[in-house]
């Protein structure tokens, strides 16, 4: 594949199928190593360099530190330490716009779910969330309804425990959490999506099936958060991710420390 067929894949992906990412440019696309699997329809890509982009939407420059990507459009998951620069302006309109947003990308991403969590409002938060075997499962046995789980320690306890900082809370349980946003913020960007790609097919109910759902792990069956929705350590945070929506695109990507005004 050409190289400007390689951005362009990578846009695709990286980019793809959100409002922000209609106004987003790569600002050192020479640092991207990309390569394509034509079997596969999957993209592997990552940087000689810090990789940076700017989010016209959102307001940010955006560098990301050992930044590697790979997947498609419909799924992919991507690492890295990202450093956010807010864009200057000295345009109160701009400033009201980005805030306005920031709001709806912060709508059903993985700080509001850890908040909701933390503040144990899942549900006014409209939030559903289940243990699972893996990615693509479905179950109604809730981490945050069921106490008596069975631990990675083989005794039953709560998923969420009062950590040892302050302010803090420590999630520990092993395997998968299946996680639903029924929020206002779950726009229909993946229907959009899908009726473009797949408009008669069985693969189009089943993706539509699973609009606004993500998955999260644990690998080392810990993580530590504050009760803002921050995970500890911000460099190395623990919970992996997989999923159709907020929780990965890249263009609904926001700093650690911001959190709409309560």
């Amino acid at each position: 594949m050409h190289r400007d067929a390689l951005l362009d894949f990578f846009r695709s992906t990286a980019f793809s199928w959100t409002k922000n990412s209609e106004d987003v440019e790569i600002l050192n696309p020479e640092v991207l190593i990309l390569n394509h699997d034509p079997a596969t329809n999957v993209m592997s890509a990552e940087s000689s360099a810090p990789f940076t982009f700017r989010n016209n939407p959102l307001g940010y420059d955006v560098t990301i530190y050992d930044f590697k990507m790979g997947g498609n459009q419909v799924a992919f998951g991507w690492s890295g330490f990202a450093l956010f620069a807010p864009i200057a302006s000295d345009n109160s309109k701009d400033q009201k716009n980005w805030e306005k947003a920031r709001g709806k990308t912060y709508e059903g991403s993985q700080r509001h779910f850890l908040q909701a969590l933390a503040d144990e409002t899942l549900k006014k938060e409209e939030f559903g969330a289940y243990f699972v075997e893996g990615p693509g499962s479905q179950s109604d046995h809730s981490p945050v309804f069921e106490a008596g789980l069975k631990s990675v320690y083989g005794a039953p306890q709560p998923i969420m425990f009062k950590g040892k900082g302050e302010g803090s809370k420590r999630l520990d349980f092993s395997g998968w959490i299946r996680i639903q946003y029924f929020g206002s913020g779950g726009d229909n960007r993946w229907q959009r999506y899908i009726d473009r790609y797949w408009p008669v097919s069985d693969l189009s109910e089943v993706m539509k099936s699973e609009t606004n759902i993500s998955f999260i792990q644990l690998p080392d069956y810990q993580a530590v958060f504050d009760v803002s929705g921050i995970l500890w350590p911000s460099r190395a945070p623990s919970i992996q991710t997989m999923g159709y929506w907020s929780f990965f695109r890249l263009a609904d990507s926001l700093p650690n420390d911001w959190a709409p005004e309560k």
